[in-house]
């Protein structure tokens, strides 16, 4: 009688370590975010400004990762602008946010359109020193369309990762609590 109560529970501990073991998977990211140098070895520079748009075609940006901007402090700033327009005519105005230290990283918390521009207004103008991105979520793993990411509606819902992640410890669950209390 006590071998049987024994089995049970390491039956229903062997669940318990699957169904933690499922979420687990399903809820982890599986790699690490990246971290993306502006303008690559040139960095932040005003004679390598024609690139950026360049440098960034080639790249995913995804929620989570993090833009490094590294300038000589002494002559050159990053300002973060709010929209379109004032990326378009170099509008430091009223920026989100300066950076003025040097080596400035950027982490992307949100999807979507950021704008960045040279803190000084004539290297935007004449030198086109400026950089737009668009942030995907985490777990888009192909390139995406410029005009398809900035057109898209908001999704209200869930995605169909978490969706699926939310069905499989759902699954997990009930099978776990099915088993412990047939046995």
């Amino acid at each position: 009688m006590e071998s049987e109560s024994l089995q049970g529970k390491g039956r229903c501990g062997n669940w318990k370590l699957i169904l933690i073991f499922t979420v687990a998977i399903f809820n982890s990211r599986g790699c690490k975010a990246a971290e993306h140098v502006v303008g690559a070895d040139r960095g932040w520079d005003p004679q390598s400004a024609h690139n950026f748009q360049e440098w960034a075609s080639s790249k995913i940006f995804r929620v989570g990762d993090n833009l490094w901007f590294a300038y000589s402090s002494a002559v050159q700033s990053v300002a973060e602008v709010n929209s379109r327009e004032e990326w378009e005519t170099c509008d430091v105005s009223n920026p989100i946010r300066l950076y003025k230290g040097g080596l400035d990283s950027v982490p992307l918390h949100s999807e979507g359109s950021r704008y960045f521009v040279s803190g000084r207004a004539e290297d935007c103008l004449k030198n086109g020193m400026k950089l737009h991105i668009n942030v995907v979520p985490f777990n888009t793993s192909s390139p995406v369309n410029v005009k398809a990411v900035a057109e898209a509606p908001k999704s209200s819902g869930m995605s169909v990762f978490t969706a699926f992640s939310f069905f499989c410890a759902c699954v997990c669950i009930f099978l776990s609590l099915s088993l412990s209390f047939s046995l």
